[in-house]
C-alpha cells in the first residue's frame, strides 16, 4: 500500500504546473474553462449558464468548482467526476500523459544515452530509469 501511495504522489507532483494541458487532454469537455481559468462557463456535465470554473491556479493544482455537483480539489479528484474514472485509472492516465504517447519510446531514447526530459524534469541516463521503473510501477506494459 505505501508503494502505491508514493507513486501517486509522485505523479502529482509531476502533474504540477502541467494541470492545464492535462485536463484539456483527458477531458476535452473542460477545455472551455481552462481556456478561460477562473472565468464562469457552462458545467461541462449538467450544462447551465455559468455554474462551472476552474480555479485560478489550474495549472498548478488542476481544481475547479460546480456550483452544483460540487468541489474538486484537485485535477485528479476533476477527472474522476467529469470521466467517472475510480482513483487507479486516474492515476494511470495522468502518468501516461505526462510521460507521452510511448513509454517503450522514452526508455528507447534513455538507453540512447543522451538527457531526457521525463515527468517535468531533465534526466540523465543513469537517474531515468529508476524514474522510468516507477512509472512502470503505476501501469504495466501492454501486453
Amino acid at each position: 500500500m505505501m508503494k502505491y501511495e508514493y507513486q501517486a504522489s509522485r505523479v502529482k507532483e509531476d502533474a504540477r504546473g502541467r494541470w492545464q494541458r492535462v485536463l484539456s487532454d483527458l477531458a476535452p469537455a473542460l477545455q472551455d474553462a481552462v481556456a478561460k481559468r477562473g472565468k464562469h462557463v457552462p458545467c461541462p456535465v449538467h450544462g447551465g449558464r455559468d455554474g462551472f470554473r476552474v480555479f485560478p491556479d489550474v495549472s498548478e493544482t488542476g481544481g475547479g468548482v460546480c456550483n452544483t455537483c460540487g468541489y474538486f480539489v484537485d485535477g485528479f479528484s476533476l477527472l474522476m467526476w467529469i470521466n467517472g474514472w475510480d482513483f487507479g485509472q486516474t492515476i494511470r492516465e495522468v502518468a501516461q500523459q505526462l510521460v507521452g504517447p510511448s513509454r517503450q519510446r522514452s526508455e528507447e531514447s534513455v538507453a540512447w544515452g543522451g538527457p531526457q526530459w521525463l515527468c517535468g524534469r531533465y534526466h540523465t541516463p543513469r537517474t531515468a530509469q529508476p524514474h522510468l521503473a516507477g512509472i512502470a510501477a503505476i501501469y504495466p506494459p501492454s501486453s
